[in-house]
């Protein structure tokens, strides 16, 4: 049965046993509120290097890794959907967000079909946009008690020769 991440998120609200209310419990209530699916989440995390460890070590002869794997996930699953929750996100924002962070990291090409544009200038006519391969290249040159440098830009002076005023 397929389900989305808004009705996990609505059936998850419904089992929360330490709900963030706004007036029951004060400081100390919203505190608690927050601290159990904090230290949960930490727990499901050992529970998973658990597991890898137990298949690093027993290899294909541990048949329940991938059970115990997706136990564990969903363990994780349901303590970052309350701490969003708390937060007042969503997991549909989370996961939007967080895609376009991991897109702005490693660049997926937009031909997959996932996101939209990578570079800031790929709207533009090509000839208004930066150079997307190049080589700079920096020589320093000594003479007459004088050091300098020149940056060439694919292989053509760029700018003027730079002189070191560390003298």
């Amino acid at each position: 049965m397929a389900m989305t991440l808004e009705e996990y998120q609505l059936a998850a609200r419904r089992t929360d046993q330490v709900p963030l209310t706004d007036g029951e419990g004060g400081q100390e209530g919203r505190e608690r509120a927050l601290m159990v699916p904090l230290l949960g989440l930490a727990g499901e995390a050992g529970s998973l290097l658990t597991e890898y460890k137990k298949w690093l070590r027993e290899g294909k002869a541990y048949v329940l890794f991938r059970d115990q794997v997706a136990e564990e996930l969903g363990d994780v699953l349901w303590y970052v959907t309350n701490l969003a929750d708390k937060a007042g996100l969503t997991l549909d924002e989370v996961a939007h967000r967080n895609l376009a962070k991991v897109r702005g990291r490693w660049r997926i090409p937009e031909e997959s079909g996932l996101f939209g544009p990578q570079l800031l200038d790929e709207q533009c006519p090509e000839h208004e946009q930066l150079p997307r391969h190049f080589t700079v290249e920096i020589r320093e040159h000594r003479g007459a008690g004088r050091t300098q440098a020149s940056v060439t830009f694919n292989g053509s002076q760029f700018g003027d020769s730079l002189t070191d005023n560390a003298y």
